[in-house]
């Protein structure tokens, strides 16, 4: 009987790598930026972002600075 092949969803482990890294400094400063220069895909590092606020229990806004030279993340109050 042949063996079923697992699929390995790369993009799903490299936004949960970066959620890791996020957290932190989310939850000490209530705000990250990044040089886009720096990161490999925007989408993905928003994705981030927004993950690790959720796992925190708090909603993250995410965009991108008006020149398009940085991405940022804030934790948002209600």
């Amino acid at each position: 009987m042949a063996q079923a092949s697992k699929v390995i969803d790369i993009r799903r482990g490299r936004i949960a790598r970066l959620e890791a890294e996020l957290a932190k400094p989310l939850r000490l400063h209530g705000y990250v930026v990044a040089d886009l220069a720096k990161i490999e895909s925007v989408d993905e590092w928003r994705a981030a972002a927004r993950a690790a606020g959720r796992r925190s229990g708090s909603h993250v806004r995410t965009g991108l600075s008006q020149n398009s030279a940085r991405v940022w993340a804030t934790i948002e109050t209600m």
